[in-house]
């Protein structure tokens, strides 16, 4: 269900709401990623977009 959504939208759109949900929440600090359980920590957003792009296409990926 989740890389279904996950297809169903562009990463870009994702990247920016999960931003502005951390604003709202008033989260600061570096955000930390993990896909398939590892830390994705200090990446450009290029180099997650990337990562998640090619996670999309993965069905073995998880979240």
């Amino acid at each position: 269900m989740a890389l279904k959504f996950l297809q169903d939208k562009p990463v870009e759109m994702l990247i920016a709401q999960d931003y502005a949900d951390a604003k709202v929440a008033a989260i600061w600090g570096t955000a930390t990623f993990y896909i398939n359980g590892k830390s994705l920590m200090a990446l450009s957003p290029t180099a997650l977009r990337a990562a998640v792009s090619s996670c999309v296409t993965n069905s073995a990926c998880r979240f």
